[in-house]
């Protein structure tokens, strides 16, 4: 397994609640297991099954909403499915989705990426997240739906140089059809369509209906 990222302890949040959003720490001692590359993302991309220990104890955080249950988290399957994608991203990125600020951390150790723009359409996340944002480059966020925020951009001919889409919590087949295909769509004109990546997209690809 390739990686340049920390698999662990990439960020450091506080837990607390704002309205329905939670952040939630799982302490952890050195020694546990965790799973990098599961059995079933392996059959699905052809990757090899990977884990990881921890050497030292740390933290794992989880965003959490009071009646769907878990958004996302930092675990060290989440932080590998981001990486593959940061070194990919160049210039002043569209960044949908502001989640735990993970992905805007990782982007940090990409010397490439100059600025972004961060559409969030849930206020209580913002205000957890937005205070404990600190990277080497200029962040914007903007408080509005994503495919909406894209529509505007076409308007008045805002541009990124690349873009990575992270809007949805699972990596069921049917958000294809639901966000990868018409964010990319939507993205035309605005942003590069090879400079476009969305999360999970080749797993979600694999499970597509014909």
């Amino acid at each position: 397994m390739n990686f340049k990222y920390p698999l662990l302890n990439l960020i450091n949040l506080p837990a607390q609640t704002v309205g329905n959003m939670s952040i939630v720490q799982d302490p952890y001692p050195p020694g546990r297991e965790f799973t990098v590359v599961s059995v079933r993302t392996a059959f699905m991309t052809g990757q090899k099954r990977a884990k990881t220990v921890s050497k030292t104890p740390g933290v794992i955080h989880k965003l959490m909403e009071k009646e769907m249950g878990t958004w996302m988290s930092d675990l060290p399957c989440e932080i590998y499915q981001h990486a593959e994608f940061v070194p990919n991203l160049i210039g002043r990125v569209l960044v949908g989705g502001l989640g735990l600020g993970l992905i805007l951390k990782m982007m940090e150790m990409n010397p490439m990426v100059t600025s972004a723009v961060v559409v969030e359409k849930n206020k209580d996340v913002i205000e957890l997240i937005q205070p404990h944002l600190s990277v080497r480059y200029p962040i914007e966020v903007v408080n509005q739906d994503l495919f909406q925020y894209l529509r505007d951009c076409k308007k008045n001919g805002q541009l990124f140089n690349s873009a990575y889409y992270d809007i949805w919590t699972s990596d069921s087949g049917g958000n294809w059809y639901e966000y990868i295909e018409p964010l990319r769509k939507l993205s035309k004109g605005i942003i590069p369509q090879k400079g476009v990546h969305c999360w999970q997209e080749d797993v979600i690809s694999a499970q597509r209906w014909k």
